[in-house]
């Protein structure tokens, strides 16, 4: 607050240095070629959505058992 490091009171929690070490359980294997991201060309293979004819469609079926 008045221009130092904490605004809090320094305490022996501050002062700790406690590290940290990390051990694999099992050793790291890179993705294997066929499990790699997948080309462009399967992206555009899928088949389009038409989303707003879908939404078109559940806004008249919510219309037409709900009517205002």
């Amino acid at each position: 607050m008045g221009g130092g490091i904490s605004s809090d009171n320094i305490t022996v929690h501050h002062l700790m240095n406690v590290k940290r070490v990390a051990y694999e359980l099992r050793p790291f294997e890179p993705p294997k070629p066929e499990q790699a991201a997948k080309p462009a060309a399967a992206e555009e293979a899928k088949p389009k959505i038409d989303v707003e004819a879908i939404v078109r469609q559940v806004v008249q079926e919510v219309l037409a058992h709900h009517p205002s």
